[in-house]
């Protein structure tokens, strides 16, 4: 390894730290949202509703966090979403099994969706932020 290198590994991971402090903040407020919704009983809680709710949600979220990357990266906005998102995913699993909760196919369907989802983010962030000016 060069000596330079380690400035952009550095440079790097300041700039995931940002967008991670970003998401949290914006989950939080988000989450702060619907749990006060579902307490002054202002949506329905049922199960089922709950659970699809949490799914939008939870793709809104990494559909944010896709486009977040793309303003502290300049270029390879789904590849840089997909990493951000797939450390994410690896600590919703981490979580999961801690909790010995069963991953079944439709924990697996989601967290492939949310995957796709903030790459999606990514490839929109990536054209709305930083489209190159034809001259």
């Amino acid at each position: 390894l060069k000596i330079y290198y380690s400035g952009d590994i550095m440079a790097t991971i300041k700039k995931l730290l940002k967008i991670y402090f970003l998401f949290f903040i914006i989950l939080s407020i988000t989450t702060l949202i619907y749990t006060l919704l579902i307490y002054n009983e202002l949506i329905p809680t049922d199960e089922e509703f709950i659970r699809t709710c949490s799914f939008i949600i939870g793709n809104i979220l990494f559909l944010i966090l896709g486009v977040t990357t793309t303003i502290y990266f300049d270029n390879k906005g789904w590849l840089r979403a997909g990493i951000s998102s797939i450390i994410l995913i690896i600590l919703m699993i981490m979580i999961k099994l801690i909790s010995c909760d069963n991953i079944d196919i439709l924990y697996i369907v989601k967290i492939c969706s949310y995957l796709l989802v903030s790459m999606l983010g990514g490839i929109f962030g990536i054209n709305l932020f930083h489209r190159k000016k034809k001259e």
